[in-house]
C-alpha cells in the first residue's frame, strides 16, 4: 500500500507518520528526511517509540542512503571526490578549454563562474541530462532559428561538461552518487520487506523521482508527505503539486493500492491570528481581520544593527516577563551571510545563549588566513598588506611583541618585495626620518630584525618553493603543508584543543579540530586531484580560495536552552513558540530575481520547455520565494514578530517586503513599532543600559546621576604600585612637561605607556625640522669659530654633501626610500637652510654674543646637569637638547643666550609660562645659569623661526624678514653687544627717540624685555609650576582633563594622536580666560599672585 499524506504546514504530517510507524514496529522501516530535519526525527522517534526504535528503524536521506547500499551491495571502494575537488577538476576543464569555446571563452576561471559552471551541470545531472542531449538540443533547427547564443551555450556547456567528466579516471563526482545507487538497486532489492517513510521533502530531482519509483516497486509499504492541501489553487503551493503529479506517475508504475490522506487541523497553534495568517498570506482575496492582533507584531529598525538589538531586546522580555525559555524562540534570515557577524556580536552583549545554525565564513580564521596570505605574499611581491596579515596570524611563530613591532615597522617603511626582507639588514629608524636610536626605538629594531629572521626560515622558504616555472599542484600541497609543519601549526592546533578542552570550551575545541581536517582536505583535492596540472602562485591563491569556500564547520548546541538563528532556506524549527524574522525588506524576503545567471530570462523558459526542469523561470522562482515564506512565518506556535530594515549598512534606503504589506493588509490594525523612538526598549542589561544612558540629553544624564546619589570621583589617579614602578622610571623634558600641563592623560600614553600611532615614514613638518635642524647644527658647528665672515659661495655645496650623509643615514642607504619626491624636497630645504645661515652670519657680523655650542645635550660633558631643586627640597632631573647656547663675556661675568630654532609658528608670549607652556627655553637659560652661578647671568632667550615660509617677495630677500621673538635681558651694553645696528632686526626689542639721562635711548613698551630681578622670579616661578607638575606626577594623576587657552589659540585636544583611546567623548575641557600681557608679566615678575582664570 502507498499513503499520500497531504496537510498545509502545521497539520501533523510528521505526527501522523510516527504513529503509524508503531504498526509496523514488528517489521524493518526506513525513515527518508531532508538532512536538516534528521535530527528532529531522532529526537521524536525516541519521545513516541523509546530508545529501542534504532532496533527495526533507520533514518536517512538521499545521499546516506547510496552509503547505506553500497555498504551493503558493495560500491564503497569508488572514491569519491568533494566538493573542493570538483572546483579544481572544473576550473582545469575551464583554462584547457579557453580560446575553444564560442560564448563562454573570455570569462576567465574566476570562482563565481566556476560555481556557476558546477552549478549548471549539477542541474543537468539532476535531470539526468548529457553531454549528447545538449548537443542535440543546440543543434536542434528551431534553437538556432530563435535563439542563436543559446545554441552556443548549449554547445559550449556540452563541451566543457563532456571534458569536465572526462578527467574522472581515478575517482568520480559525487554528484553521479544517485545513478550508481540506481544502477544497484535495479539488481538489488534493498527495499523488499521494508516500509518506507518519506517525509519533509517539498521537490525532488530527476534522479530522486527515479528512486521514488524503485522505492514503490519493492517495499512493502510506502507513506510519502506533502506540504499542501488536497485540492487548492494556491499559487505558492506550484510546484509542491507538480511534484505530486510526477510521484502519482512513479507510483502508478508500482502493483500497490494507492490511497490518499489529508490532514486538515493545524495542531501547530492555537492562536487565530496565526491559523489566519498562515491560510491567507498570499490570498489576496481574504477578509482582513478587524482587531488588533496580540501574537503577529511588525519592527521598523533603522538598520540590521538595530535589528538585532531589538530582536535581542524582544527575546529578553519573552524570558523575563513571558516566562519562555530560549529554546523556545527561533530567528530565521533569508540572507545568512548579512547577518552572520551582527547576531553572534549583538547577542553576546544581551546575554542570550544562542545557536548560530549558518554558514561562517571560515577563511578568516587564523590557519586558512596564514595560508592564504603566505601565498598572496608570492604573488604581490610581499605586498605590505599580505605580510602583515601573514604574521598577525597566531600561528606564524612571532610573538605578540614581534607581530606588533614587525607590522608597525612595514607601514612606517612601506617595506615591499621580497628582495627587501632577504637584502641588507633593516636599520631605519622605528619613529621614521629620524637620525637619533632611543633605547626603546633600539629594543624596538632588536626585536624586528628577529622576526625578520624568522619570517627567512619560514615564508621566505615556502615562496621559493612555489615560485619555480614549472610547479605543479601536488607540489603547491607539499611546500603548504611544509609551511605548517616548519611553524609548527599541527602541534599547536593539538596544544590549542586541549587547552580548550580544559577550559571547558568543547565548543572551540571541536571548532579548531574540524579547521585542521578541512585545510588537510584541501591539500588531499590538490594534491590528488591537481595532482600534475602547473600552476602559478596566482592560479594557486585562487584555487585554495575556491575551494576552501566549499567547506564549513559543524557545529552543535552546547546547551539544551539556546535560541537558534537559522537561515530560513535550511531551517527546520521543532516545536518553537516564537519565530523572529530579520530582514523582511524587498528584494531580500521573499528574495527576488537572481541575475548573473549562465541563461537569460528567454532562455530559461525555452529550456524549461524542453524539459529542463532545474531550470526555473521568474514565476517559478517567485513561487518558490513565496512558498519559503509561507513555511518560515507558519513555524511557530504562539507568537511572529517581523523586522525590517529603513536603510542598509552603507545608509541608502530601503522599503519593507511585500510580505509585510499582505499581513498588513490582513491585520490592518496592525501597528509597526519602530524601537529607536523610545531607545528604553533596548535597556535589558547593565550593558545596554549605559547604551540607552549615552544617547540621553546631558541635563537628564545629570539628573540621574545626582538622583541616584553618584558622586562625580572617577578614577584619576594610579595606584601607589603603578606611580612608584613606573613614573619612577620616566626622565622629563620640557616637551613633556608641556605635554603634562596639557593633559595629564597625553602625558601618561605618550611618556609612561609609550604608546605610538601606526603611520607610514614620511618627510612631514617634525620630518622637515629635524632636517633644517640637523643642516644648522652641522654646518653652525663645522664654521663655529667663523661664522660671521662665512664663504657664502661654499655654503650650497658643504649643505649639499651634509644632507645626502645625512639622508643615507637615516635612510640606510636604501635606494628604495630615496624617492624623486623626497630629493625635490631636500632640495628645496636646503636652498632655505642656505638662508637662513647667511641670515645668522649677517646677525653675528653684527653681535659681540658669540656661539658657545650647538645642540648641546643637558648632562652631557661641558653641559649642565638638567638638575633642577624644586620648592619641596627635591631634585627634578630635566634632559633635553638646546639648539645653541651663545654667550657675551664683560666685566668678569658671562652672559648666556639660549636661541631655539622654531620649524613652528611659535612666538614668545608672557602668558605661555603662566599656564605652565613654553618652559623649555627657561629651563635651559637657568640650567646654564646655575652652572657658574657667580659669574653665570641670563642674558635672555630666543625664538628664530626656521619654517619654510611662503613669500610674496624673492627667496634672496627672505634672509631681512626672519624675525625673532623672545625675552631679553633690559641691559642697554647687552642689547647693544646682541646687535648693534639701530634698526633691530634679530631681537625684539626698539628704541624711542627719545633718550635716558644717561643718554642711552629709551626702550620702547612693545619691545621684550626683563630686568635681573624680573628674570630672578620668573625663575622662581617657574620652579614653584614644576614643583606642581612633579608632585602630581608623582601621584599618578593622569586625568583626562585637556587644556584650552584661549589667548594663545591652543587647545590640547587638536591634532592629539591619542584622542581614540582617551574617551573624552563628552568633550570635557578646561577653559582659561583671555589673560593680558600685562596681568602675565605682573605674575610672572612676581607682582601678582597670579593664577589661572577659569
Amino acid at each position: 500500500m502507498i499513503y499520500n499524506i497531504f496537510g498545509r504546514s502545521g497539520s501533523g504530517k510528521t505526527e501522523y507518520i510516527l504513529q503509524e510507524l508503531k504498526r509496523y514496529s514488528d517489521r524493518q522501516c526506513i525513515i527518508i528526511v531532508p538532512e536538516q530535519q534528521a535530527l528532529v526525527t531522532e529526537r521524536l522517534l525516541s519521545l513516541r517509540l523509546g530508545d529501542n526504535y534504532n532496533m527495526f528503524c533507520e533514518i536517512l536521506n538521499f545521499e546516506r542512503l547510496s552509503d547505506r547500499v553500497f555498504r551493503e551491495y558493495g560500491g564503497v571502494a569508488r572514491k569519491y571526490i568533494d566538493e573542493g575537488g570538483r572546483d579544481i577538476l572544473m576550473s582545469v576543464a575551464l583554462e584547457r578549454l579557453s580560446g575553444k569555446l564560442k560564448q563562454y571563452n573570455n570569462t576567465g576561471c574566476g570562482a563565481d563562474y566556476i560555481r556557476k559552471m558546477l552549478s549548471a551541470i549539477n542541474s543537468f545531472k539532476q535531470s539526468s541530462i548529457t553531454p549528447a542531449i545538449l548537443l542535440k538540443l543546440a543543434e536542434s533547427p528551431e534553437i538556432i532559428q530563435r535563439e542563436p547564443m543559446l545554441s552556443d551555450k548549449l554547445s559550449d556547456l556540452s563541451i566543457i561538461m563532456a571534458y569536465y567528466q572526462s578527467l574522472f579516471t581515478d575517482c568520480h563526482d559525487p554528484k553521479d552518487r544517485p545513478e550508481h545507487l540506481i544502477d544497484i538497486l535495479r539488481t538489488y532489492h534493498f527495499f523488499e520487506n521494508k516500509t518506507v517513510f518519506i517525509d519533509g521533502y517539498y521537490t525532488y530531482t530527476a534522479q530522486e523521482y527515479e528512486l521514488l519509483e524503485i522505492i514503490f516497486k519493492q517495499c512493502d509499504n510506502a507513506y510519502i508527505t506533502f506540504c499542501c492541501p488536497l485540492n487548492n489553487s494556491d499559487p505558492s503551493f506550484g510546484e509542491i503539486k507538480t511534484a505530486y503529479v510526477k510521484v502519482r506517475c512513479a507510483e502508478d508504475m508500482s502493483k500497490h493500492e494507492i490511497k490518499q490522506k489529508e490532514l486538515t487541523t493545524n495542531h501547530r497553534t492555537g492562536s487565530a491570528e496565526l491559523q489566519h495568517l498562515e491560510v491567507n498570506i498570499w490570498n489576496t482575496s481574504a477578509k482582513p481581520v478587524p482587531a488588533v492582533p496580540n501574537d503577529i507584531h511588525i519592527y521598523e529598525c533603522s538598520n540590521m544593527f538595530e535589528e538585532a538589538e531589538a530582536a535581542a531586546s524582544e527575546i529578553c522580555t519573552l524570558v523575563r516577563e513571558k516566562g519562555y525559555r530560549y529554546r523556545d524562540i527561533g530567528i530565521a534570515v533569508r540572507s545568512s551571510d548579512n547577518y552572520g557577524g551582527v547576531i553572534d556580536a549583538v547577542f553576546e552583549k544581551y546575554k542570550i545563549p544562542t545557536f548560530m545554525s549558518i554558514k561562517e565564513d571560515i577563511t578568516i580564521k587564523p590557519l586558512i588566513s596564514l595560508i592564504f596570505s603566505a601565498v598572496e605574499a608570492v604573488v604581490t611581491d610581499f605586498s605590505p598588506q599580505s605580510v602583515k596579515r601573514y604574521i598577525k596570524s597566531s600561528f606564524s611563530r612571532l610573538t605578540r611583541e614581534e607581530s606588533d613591532f614587525l607590522s608597525a615597522y612595514i607601514d612606517m617603511w612601506k617595506i615591499r618585495g621580497k628582495s627587501r626582507y632577504t637584502g641588507i639588514d633593516w636599520q631605519m629608524n622605528p619613529d621614521g626620518y629620524r637620525e637619533q636610536l632611543s633605547k626603546y626605538s633600539e629594543h624596538i629594531l632588536v626585536v624586528v630584525t628577529e622576526a625578520k629572521d624568522k619570517l627567512n626560515d619560514t615564508l621566505i622558504k615556502f615562496a621559493e618553493e612555489i615560485s619555480g616555472r614549472n610547479i605543479t599542484a601536488a607540489e603547491c600541497a607539499s611546500a603548504i603543508y611544509s609551511l605548517l609543519t616548519d611553524i609548527d601549526a599541527n602541534k599547536k592546533i593539538v596544544k590549542d584543543i586541549e587547552e580548550a578542552k580544559n577550559d571547558g570550551d568543547e565548543e572551540h575545541a571541536l571548532e579548531l579540530k574540524q579547521l585542521w581536517d578541512i585545510i588537510v582536505a584541501v591539500l588531499d583535492q590538490l594534491y590528488l586531484v591537481g595532482g600534475n596540472e602547473i600552476v602559478t602562485s596566482k592560479r594557486l591563491l585562487e584555487l585554495l580560495k575556491i575551494i576552501t569556500a566549499e567547506y564549513e564547520i559543524g557545529k552543535l548546541p552546547t546547551s539544551v536552552d539556546e535560541v537558534i538563528v537559522a537561515d530560513a532556506r535550511l531551517a527546520r524549527f521543532d516545536n518553537i513558540k516564537a519565530l523572529i524574522i530579520l530582514g523582511v525588506n524587498e528584494g531580500v524576503f521573499p528574495a527576488a530575481e537572481r541575475n548573473g545567471e549562465l541563461f537569460n530570462e528567454s532562455e530559461q523558459r525555452i529550456l524549461e520547455k524542453v524539459g529542463f526542469e532545474s531550470i526555473k523561470s521568474i514565476e517559478r522562482r517567485l513561487t518558490d520565494e513565496q512558498f519559503l515564506f509561507y513555511i518560515t512565518i507558519s513555524a511557530p506556535s504562539e507568537r511572529l514578530s517581523l523586522y525590517y530594515s529603513a536603510a542598509s549598512s552603507s545608509g541608502s534606503s530601503l522599503r519593507a517586503s511585500v510580505a509585510i504589506n499582505r499581513v498588513i493588509a490582513l491585520f490592518p490594525e496592525l501597528k509597526v513599532i519602530v524601537p529607536a523612538k523610545d531607545r528604553s526598549y533596548f535597556i535589558q542589561t547593565v550593558e545596554t543600559a549605559f547604551d540607552y544612558f549615552i544617547y540621553l540629553p546631558e541635563p537628564i544624564k545629570l539628573r540621574i546621576l545626582l538622583e541616584s546619589g553618584y558622586t562625580f570621583s572617577p578614577l584619576t589617579v594610579l595606584s601607589a604600585t603603578v606611580d612608584g614602578t613606573l613614573l619612577s622610571k620616566i626622565r622629563l623634558s620640557p616637551s613633556s612637561l608641556e605635554r603634562y600641563s596639557l593633559c595629564p592623560f597625553s602625558f601618561f600614553t605618550k611618556y609612561v605607556l609609550k604608546l605610538r600611532a601606526e603611520k607610514a615614514a614620511a618627510f612631514e613638518a617634525g620630518e622637515v625640522g629635524t632636517f633644517i635642524h640637523k643642516l644648522l647644527e652641522m654646518y653652525l658647528k663645522n664654521h663655529q669659530s667663523d661664522i660671521a665672515r662665512v664663504d657664502r659661495t661654499k655654503i650650497n655645496d658643504e649643505l649639499q654633501l651634509i644632507s645626502a650623509d645625512f639622508i643615507n643615514l637615516i635612510s640606510n642607504n636604501n635606494k628604495d626610500i630615496q624617492t624623486d619626491r623626497l630629493s625635490f624636497t631636500i632640495s628645496r630645504l636646503t636652498n632655505l637652510v642656505k638662508i637662513f645661515i647667511e641670515n645668522i652670519s649677517d646677525e653675528f657680523a653684527q653681535s659681540r654674543f658669540s656661539p658657545l655650542g650647538f645642540e648641546m645635550h643637558l648632562g652631557s660633558e661641558h653641559t649642565p646637569s638638567g638638575e633642577m631643586l624644586l620648592d619641596d627640597g627635591r631634585i627634578l632631573n630635566i634632559n633635553g637638547v638646546i639648539d645653541r647656547v651663545d654667550y657675551y663675556e664683560k666685566d668678569d661675568k658671562t652672559y648666556i643666550r639660549i636661541v631655539d630654532y622654531k620649524s613652528g609658528y611659535l612666538t614668545y608670549s608672557p602668558v605661555a609660562p603662566v599656564y605652565g607652556l613654553s618652559l623649555q627655553m627657561f629651563l635651559y637659560l637657568f640650567s646654564w645659569c646655575k652652572k657658574n652661578e657667580s659669574n653665570f647671568v641670563p642674558a635672555g632667550v630666543l625664538y628664530m623661526p626656521v619654517k619654510p615660509p611662503v613669500f610674496k617677495s624673492a627667496e634672496s630677500d627672505i634672509k631681512h624678514i626672519i624675525p625673532r621673538s623672545g625675552l631679553v635681558l633690559q641691559d642697554y651694553d647687552i642689547i647693544e653687544a646682541m646687535e648693534s645696528e639701530p634698526s633691530k632686526k634679530f631681537i625684539p626689542v626698539s628704541y624711542n627717540t627719545k633718550l635716558n639721562a644717561d643718554g642711552t635711548p629709551v626702550i620702547s613698551k612693545n619691545s621684550s624685555v626683563a630686568t635681573d630681578n624680573e628674570f630672578d622670579h620668573i625663575h622662581r616661578f617657574i620652579r614653584s609650576r614644576l614643583t606642581e607638575f612633579s608632585c602630581e606626577i608623582e601621584k599618578g594623576n593622569i586625568e583626562v582633563n585637556p587644556l584650552v587657552i584661549d589667548a594663545l589659540g591652543k587647545d590640547a585636544c587638536k591634532g592629539c594622536e591619542f584622542l581614540p583611546v582617551c574617551r573624552n567623548s563628552r568633550n570635557r575641557k578646561r577653559r582659561l580666560e583671555k589673560l593680558s600681557k600685562e596681568e602675565a608679566c605682573e605674575i610672572l615678575y612676581g607682582k601678582s599672585d597670579g593664577g589661572e582664570k577659569k
